[in-house]
């Protein structure tokens, strides 16, 4: 990461010392209690907005610390097929 970050959430509150270690100031952190909603991120996004900076909604992806249980599962089920 090359800019400033909010981490939310238990996980990222779990991972607050390896993040804090790899990122330094950049990262930063809310409550463990926070859940993230949509208007967390529009509040986040507000300054941006203001100074004309916006982003094409639908080129957006998310970035997933830790991989889904679907995707783990697939994973799973394909190392046993190749066995």
């Amino acid at each position: 990461m090359k800019e400033p970050t909010l981490f939310l959430g238990k996980p990222a509150h779990l991972n607050r010392q390896i993040l804090s270690k790899e990122l330094g100031s950049l990262a930063s952190f809310g409550s463990p209690a926070d859940s993230p909603s949509g208007c967390v991120f529009a509040w986040i996004a507000l300054p941006r907005f203001r100074k004309g900076n916006t982003d094409d909604a639908l080129s957006l992806a998310p970035l997933y610390l830790k991989e889904s249980l679907a995707q783990a599962l697939l994973l799973k089920r394909q190392q046993e097929v190749q066995s």
